[in-house]
């Protein structure tokens, strides 16, 4: 497709909400033979400039909203990924250009109409919290760069990069500042957020920016010399005061296939890029730089204006501009198309708008008591359960172990998160079949993980898999522990999970647990990774917890992590359905054994409208295997 050459400028827009991540998929989970572990992912480099997301979330398996870019109407549109039909108005969750009839928008007319504001090329969607704390920024070239606030659309700060310049693709770096590549000017420049400085590099036909969180460099293609050939190139950036932009030689790459639009991640494969060319979709390796067609046919086509990962795996393309594909696929699949939406605009690129740079570097790993549903008004299950929804599809739990959820609570939560397989049957029932009393299920991301063994036993002696015929230890109620061993399908880790809850009114039979945990966890997953998640019913003081931690097994992720990584550090993990319950007395812990590097110990204290999801808060931890 040909674009108009024209005067064009930048948008920048902040949203304040982060509750933007929904899910389309129900891919039914097989169990697959166990594999040798892989590697890790390596960590940011020392003194590179960090985007700084809020408790260093980067999402793995969610499905992101998806961001249209129509030529018809020169709107943004923002779209829920789940929507079955996206003509209908409820499909469309945002739509933005700028206009003088924004009450309070600061908006002139050069700048609401074109040549100021047309056909818009490109959109990105970030978190970088030197631009502001717990704030997604969305960057989008057709119009003037400016900051936007979700509701009010006010324009914050602005810049114009001049007439005929035909900007391509646009990026907000890692140190708060915005690189923009251009095709009409024949260049990559850094603009800073916080002067007037700018930093410009050559690059004819620059098509495409993305910025690397892991190595700290902008990557971008284009071409180096006037009708050469085309390159895949990185730069540094310089700092957020001072931008600058060096080539970066040793790792610029140069191919015979022409007209390389568009740069984005790989889900689960940090080495790798998504390139589309004129020729068609390529991975590129930055490791081995190396350039390989990708064998989905059918998506591989040419003249794609851009192919982009969902992070649950699935693939975002435009065909005929007019058509937004999903197809089903994990990174070196051919490809299934999952569904089509047909729009009525000139359609010129879809893209998920995945907040991170890249996809999450470490695992996040949760436990979460979630009520059981007995309570009525604002504490009611009905009221609850969206919150409950909302708040792990905006924190983007991996895996995570519920506690106190009934058999109908189980459903319900399987229901609304369907990205997520379920393991684990009630207390009350005799372990055969899902049950409807209280669960410690396990859930994790169906597209992420392989379940290779999973089942449950009571806490009770010699830790039965069936219902013991009597309550032991004194307890009030029977007690029950999930856990499963898992593979990552993009790393091969293998690793082990174990989600208990502990007697609320016997100290005996907290204790007796504690012990009998420590013993299962040893001769279940041996020398392989482990994690032990739950509402213990003990605080940090307390015998069951030290058993635990103090033992030569597990430690309380808490007390691992360094203090600054700590977030709500002094909260305890129970709020009685009460916003001003200040206790710091931690019952819900997380605790892996030694392998696990700790990123990451979060206490999530959300309250929409002021209504808690629950009255135990849940704990998120970020972890991964070296």
């Amino acid at each position: 497709m040909e674009r108009r050459t024209f005067r064009k400028k930048l948008l920048l827009l902040s949203f304040l909400s982060l509750a933007h991540f929904f899910y389309a998929c129900s891919e039914k989970e097989e169990v697959e033979p166990a594999t040798e572990p892989g590697g890790g992912i390596i960590d940011p480099p020392a003194g590179e400039p960090s985007s700084g997301a809020p408790n260093g979330l980067y999402p793995v398996a969610c499905a992101c909203n998806i961001g249209v870019l129509d030529w018809t109407s020169d709107n943004l549109d923002i779209y829920r990924s789940e929507a079955a039909d996206w003509s209908l108005p409820a499909a469309k969750v945002w739509s933005f250009k700028p206009s003088t009839s924004i009450p309070g928008g600061n908006w002139t007319a050069t700048e609401s109409a074109a040549p100021g504001w047309d056909n818009p090329t490109d959109m990105k969607m970030r978190l970088n919290s030197i631009l502001g704390p717990d704030i997604e920024w969305i960057a989008a070239v057709g119009g003037e760069t400016a900051l936007i606030t979700n509701a009010s659309k006010v324009k914050k700060w602005s810049t114009n990069i001049g007439s005929g310049q035909n900007p391509q693709s646009i990026e907000i770096l890692g140190n708060g500042n915005v690189a923009v590549a251009a095709a009409g000017g024949n260049w990559v420049k850094v603009f800073a957020t916080r002067n007037n400085t700018s930093a410009t590099y050559p690059l004819y036909n620059a098509h495409s920016v993305l910025w690397d969180e892991t190595n700290g460099r902008l990557w971008a293609t284009g071409q180096l010399t006037s009708g050469g050939p085309w390159s895949i190139v990185a730069f540094t950036v310089g700092t957020g005061s001072a931008p600058a932009l060096e080539l970066d030689a040793s790792r610029t790459f140069t191919t015979d296939q022409t007209l390389l639009r568009h740069l984005s991640p790989v889900v689960g494969q940090p080495d790798k890029f998504w390139v589309s060319a004129a020729e068609g979709v390529f991975f590129y390796n930055k490791v081995t730089k190396t350039l390989s067609p990708h064998d989905g046919k059918v998506f591989n086509k040419p003249g794609v204006t851009g192919t982009s990962n969902q992070p649950s795996g699935e693939i975002i393309q435009v065909e005929g501009n007019s058509k937004v594909n999903v197809f089903g696929t994990h990174a070196e699949g051919t490809g299934v198309l999952i569904t089509s939406h047909l729009l009525a605009g000139n359609i010129y690129k879809a893209v998920p708008l995945n907040p991170n740079y890249e996809y999450r570097k470490y695992y996040g790993i949760a436990t979460f008591n979630v009520r059981v549903a007995v309570d009525g008004g604002n504490k009611a299950w009905s009221v609850r359960r969206p919150l409950v929804r909302d708040l792990i599809r905006k924190y983007d739990f991996d895996i995570w172990g519920s506690q106190e959820a009934n058999g109908n609570q189980i459903t319900h939560l399987a229901n609304d998160l369907p990205e997520y397989n379920k393991i684990g049957t009630g207390r009350d029932d005799d372990g055969t079949g899902p049950g409807t009393s209280e669960h410690s299920a396990l859930f994790y991301k169906k597209q992420r993980f392989a379940a290779l063994a999973s089942g449950q036993f009571w806490l009770a002696p010699g830790a039965p898999t069936t219902k013991p015929a009597n309550k032991p230890w004194g307890t009030s109620f029977y007690r029950i522990a999930t856990f499963a061993r898992l593979r990552d399908r993009y790393t091969g880790e293998i690793f082990w999970v174990f989600n208990a809850h502990f007697d609320h009114a016997s100290e005996n039979a907290r204790v007796n647990s504690a012990n009998l945990m420590l013993a299962q966890i040893a001769e279940k997953a041996g020398n392989e990774p482990a994690i032990l998640l739950g509402d213990l019913n003990a605080g940090q003081n307390q015998d069951p917890y030290l058993i635990l931690h103090n033992s030569a097994l597990l430690s309380d992720a808490y007390q691992v992590v360094p203090a600054a990584k700590r977030y709500a550090p002094a909260r305890g993990t129970t709020n009685g359905f009460d916003l001003n319950n200040t206790g710091n007395r931690r019952i819900d812990h997380i605790m892996p054994t030694a392998t696990w590097q700790v990123y990451s110990h979060n206490v999530l204290t959300d309250a929409p409208n002021s209504i808690l999801p629950s009255d135990h808060y849940p704990v998120l931890v970020e972890m991964k295997l070296p």
